[in-house]
């Protein structure tokens, strides 16, 4: 182990770290939430919901986040500048206060109100902060990221303007020309939710094309990219249709999602095609296929939601919830393994095994939490026309008994992940540091068969 592998692997796997403890603390902060969500009867002063959802919602978003910034720092150490270890602790050090805040904060019960952003609005100041030298660390990277994928790069750099964009906005309700004008923040904050997320999932499918991609690929025509931009600016809008936001807002939405569509047969396609033996496959083409599945679901749901109809009925409900975790665990959540996994290799057949099984378990268990929280949704959306809450919740509390069992399902197969990311992370061996040379290197397949699988996975995903 010489000094440089040393010194900027040491620098890399913090944040690693940091984003698997926060996926476990998620999956702990999740099952007490669904405990209370199915038995309501729980005191409000040991279990208080108010404070559960805000830190549940909390710790995923550091998770994917100190995942895409291990990523950043791991591109930076390849052929790093003098300030650039420097940077890289900083950001760790800025993002680990504000986690640390932010949770004590809404355990105190200090809270913005705000969703997603629900911590007090000064503690944006230091993840804003660590995001900018981020980005700055990132860009004196362009030249290399640029040439060995376009694509790639195209969807990182895009990512990180619109997580910086949708976290600048999440602050903008401060101002009383919106905060007092319920409409203007309505629009706003949905605007920024949802250029924080699109931001989040552009820079992780980035990071799957740099890790997929064996050669350079040159970008497509310009107005494509126009279009994809145009799609994630202005679907914020159906979020909320029945409030007086402009028409054209709404319009804008409608037309958004429809194009949406394209994605969705396009990502149908590769996922159909690409029909590979679970078993024998590699450690990425599992986790990468999964990613494939989550986003057809994500995109199916996301159109068929923005219908004005059908959002009528779903809006409020636990389909939107589901909808959001199964983005967020079936495709950003797997993507920063994915990002793990590829930069600290799994040489352990055993591991890799466990691995495979807990992403297929993973996959069975958000199916069974989408099956159960669509029927619950439904439910609701349609009773709640012509009936009051207790009315329709005696229909659906039932069903939410088996919330906590699915969730625990879930914390197993993501616990699991989780642990054996830690593993690496926190036991480094050799064959860790190896990627750490200057020279390029590829993960070294299991079998002769498993990098065909592989392989014909590539082929597909390229297209």
């Amino acid at each position: 182990m010489n000094a440089y592998n040393s010194k900027y692997l040491r620098a890399v796997a913090p944040f690693f770290v940091l984003a698997a403890s926060a996926f476990v603390m998620t999956l702990i902060v999740g099952l007490i939430a669904a405990l209370k969500v199915a038995i309501p009867s729980i005191s409000h002063s040991i279990l208080a919901f108010e404070r559960i959802r805000p830190l549940h919602t909390l710790f995923p978003i550091v998770g994917v986040i100190s995942g895409i910034f291990g990523w950043i720092s791991f591109m930076s150490h390849k052929q790093p500048k003098k300030y650039t270890l420097l940077v890289t602790w900083i950001c760790f050090a800025l993002l680990a206060f504000f986690v640390s805040s932010a949770s004590l904060s809404l355990l105190m019960g200090q809270f913005s109100g705000r969703e997603y952003f629900s911590w007090p609005p000064i503690l944006t100041l230091p993840l804003f902060l660590s995001l900018i030298l981020m980005i700055i660390l990132l860009f004196n990277r362009a030249s290399y990221l640029s040439k060995k994928s376009p694509e790639g790069f195209w969807l990182i750099g895009f990512g990180l303007i619109f997580i910086t964009i949708g976290l600048s906005e999440s602050v903008l309700w401060l101002l009383p020309t919106i905060g007092n004008n319920i409409v203007k923040d309505l629009t706003v904050k949905w605007h920024s939710i949802d250029s924080f997320f699109a931001g989040l999932n552009a820079f992780l499918y980035g990071v799957g094309v740099f890790i997929l991609q064996k050669e350079a690929k040159p970008l497509r025509k310009w107005p494509l990219y126009l279009i994809a931009v145009g799609g994630l600016l202005f679907t914020f809008g159906h979020h909320h249709y029945a409030s007086p936001q402009p028409n054209i807002l709404k319009i804008l939405a409608l037309i958004a999602s429809i194009i949406g569509m394209f994605s969705f047969v396009k990502h149908f396609r590769i996922y159909r095609k690409t029909k590979i033996k679970f078993n024998e496959a590699t450690l990425l083409a599992i986790l990468f296929r999964s990613v494939e599945l989550w986003t057809i679901v994500s995109f199916g749901s996301g159109i068929l939601f923005a219908i004005p109809q059908i959002n009528l009925i779903v809006h409020g409900t636990y389909l939107v919830v589901i909808h959001a975790m199964g983005s967020m665990i079936g495709v950003e959540l797997i993507l920063v393994f994915a990002a793990g996994f590829s930069i600290f290799k799994v040489h352990n057949l055993r591991v890799a095994k466990r691995i495979k099984w807990a992403t297929k378990f993973l996959n069975i268990s958000l199916a069974l939490m989408w099956l159960l929280l669509s029927v619950v949704g439904f439910t609701k959306g349609i009773m709640r026309f012509n009936s009051d809450f207790y009315t329709y919740n005696k229909v659906i509390q039932p069903f939410l008994y088996l919330l906590p069992v699915l969730g625990g399902l879930l914390a197993v197969a993501i616990g699991t992940l989780s642990y054996e990311l830690l593993h690496i992370l926190l036991k480094p061996n050799k064959a860790l540091l190896q990627y750490f040379t200057p020279q390029e290197t590829e993960e070294k397949p299991v079998s002769k068969v498993a990098f065909v699988s592989h392989n014909r996975f590539l082929k597909y995903f390229k297209k």
